[in-house]
């Protein structure tokens, strides 16, 4: 496989992580002017911060 294709694969694994890990329905539920809001994401969905935060950005 190809440098391109690998790197491909990574990048739609891990959308797929974050999205499938924190539903777009499920963000509701968070308070976004709460100051330690990935924090908080992170305790609800059980996900590790670096993720919990890639999901707030998008």
């Amino acid at each position: 496989m190809s440098i391109n294709f690998t790197q491909k694969q990574e990048t739609q694994a891990d959308n797929y992580l974050q999205y499938s890990s924190i539903p777009f329905h499920m963000l509701q539920y968070i308070d976004f002017s709460d100051e330690h809001v990935v924090q908080q994401t992170s305790d609800i969905f059980c996900v590790p911060e670096h993720i919990a935060f890639k999901r707030i950005q998008k």
